[in-house]
């Protein structure tokens, strides 16, 4: 069984040798997650596309992976063995585009990968370090459409309408970024669909229930992959209407999510028939909290956690998850300072949701050891 990195090391053959698969668009929705800023083109420049085998002639290794990006050595590896790689090393990487806009709640990346002169993936990063990627991940119970979408739809148009008219393309994104992918592709006119081959989305989160039953988006149901991680939560997060499969990982709950840990035989992934019993009741309580609570009481909750997260020592997630121990004692703080009315609202909606996910995992059959 191999991963992401073992896959680049050791898949020779072209993409006219292989068609593009679905390892591949992980790879590609891993990629993006690395510093392309002042490195690859981005889309208001129009010049032409620099090559992934001469990307450290244009950034070092350093810029590239910096403290920013989550597990450096395993980027690291997989940035190595796609440079050297008779797969990848061709790729042509243009139109980069980053956004962080605090007062938007907004953290947004794309770039557009040239698999040959006339086939383009458009992918969409999802959440990094930052608080406020995550703030704006959390936005979309609430609000709709949230500002990556929009950003996502705007890129594509953009882009599309700067390429040839012969060029076909996929759309594709890991976590947040699948569920961009797939609300781009919803609002393309029919003439850009036309020439949308294959929209992939990794362990995205769905939508609101009504999005699934409407016009743009049954135009492009038959054209979307999703993968789940067996024991990850965020890609059950909203109503799910898409079909799916579930990938097998090599680590534990959340951590599945990860797209490092996912398991490849051959040109594919190892799938498994269901989620974990965990996952499934983690994912059905949070989906029902999100139906119980109206979308003010949804924002005032996520509103006012984003401010007490914010208010302790960590400046990003990896801070705050490898300092948890001090920083779970700042926010306890922190919780006592809120006016008794809200505190109490939190903490009701707190226990709710423990309520709903015992009761949840209760109600899921025990599988048979035979």
């Amino acid at each position: 069984m191999s991963t992401i990195i073992t896959y680049a090391q050791q898949e020779k053959r072209t993409f006219a040798q292989l068609p593009f698969n679905v390892v591949d668009s992980l790879v590609l929705s891993q990629l993006i997650y690395l510093n392309f800023k002042s490195v690859v083109p981005s889309l208001a420049e129009q010049t032409a596309p620099i090559l992934l085998k001469n990307i450290l002639d244009y950034g070092s290794l350093n810029h590239l992976i910096n403290a920013e990006v989550r597990d450096i050595p395993q980027n690291t590896q997989l940035l190595q063995a796609l440079i050297t790689s008779p797969r990848f090393h061709h790729l042509g990487l243009n139109y980069y585009q980053e956004k962080i806009d605090d007062q938007k709640e907004e953290q947004f990346t794309a770039i557009t990968y040239f698999l040959d002169p006339q086939t383009a993936y458009l992918a969409f990063s999802g959440t990094g370090a930052s608080f406020i990627g995550w703030k704006e991940n959390f936005n979309m119970s609430f609000i709709e459409p949230i500002p990556s979408q929009e950003d996502g739809l705007a890129y594509v148009r953009h882009v599309l309408e700067t390429l040839s008219p012969a060029t076909n393309f996929y759309l594709g994104g890991h976590s947040k970024g699948g569920n961009v992918a797939v609300y781009a592709g919803m609002h393309l006119s029919p003439s850009l669909k036309s020439r949308l081959l294959q929209i992939y989305s990794h362990d995205g989160p769905g939508f609101k229930t009504a999005v699934f039953s409407s016009p743009p988006f049954l135009s492009i149901k038959d054209k979307i992959n999703k993968t789940v991680a067996q024991s990850s939560v965020v890609g059950m997060l909203l109503a799910q209407h898409e079909t799916y499969q579930v990938v097998k990982s090599n680590r534990f709950g959340l951590m599945q999510h990860d797209p490092f840990s996912w398991l490849i035989k051959n040109t594919d992934f190892i799938y498994t028939p269901n989620h974990s019993a965990s996952a499934l009741s983690l994912g059905q309580a949070l989906n029902q909290w999100i139906g119980n609570l109206t979308d003010e009481k949804r924002a005032l909750f996520i509103d006012t956690l984003y401010q007490v997260i914010k208010a302790n020592q960590s400046k990003n997630c990896n801070e705050l998850t490898a300092n948890w121990y001090k920083e779970a004692v700042i926010i306890l703080k922190q919780m006592q300072s809120l006016d008794p009315t809200t505190r109490n609202f939190i903490l009701k909606t707190i226990q709710a949701l423990i309520k709903l996910s015992v009761k949840n995992f209760c109600q899921i059959p025990l599988k048979s050891s035979n």
